[in-house]
């Protein structure tokens, strides 16, 4: 299952709720439609594996929380402050990983470029 952290901005919560979860159930594609093969443990193709965890582990451990509570403070604070057009580039570049991957038959991506967002 998927939590989806509520906070207090509504609009940028709906922009980055919207924009993970369209990329999240795109992964869940082969189990609702047979037709539409996905790669398994395709990383590469995940917008949380490529982007989400790693952007906002660099931000919520800056001042080295010391309580669960100071360190969920912080995680909500990091995502209510990721900026739009961010999301769009990070939108973007999943949409590039998924023609790649389609043009490489559906094999996993070998030479991902890393694109600073």
């Amino acid at each position: 299952s998927v939590a989806i952290i509520l906070w207090s901005r509504e609009q940028r919560a709906f922009a980055v709720e919207s924009f993970f979860c369209n990329g999240l159930s795109l992964s869940l594609l082969n189990s609702l439609r047979g037709d539409l093969p996905w790669p398994a443990r395709s990383p590469d193709l995940s917008p949380c594996d490529f982007f989400l965890w790693g952007y906002l582990k660099s931000l919520v451990y800056v001042d080295r929380p010391r309580t669960i509570d100071h360190l969920k403070n912080n995680i909500r604070d990091a995502i209510a402050n990721i900026p739009i057009d961010m999301l769009r580039r990070v939108d973007e570049n999943f949409k590039e990983r998924l023609n790649q991957c389609m043009r490489d038959g559906g094999r996993h991506l070998t030479d991902v470029i890393f694109k600073t967002v």
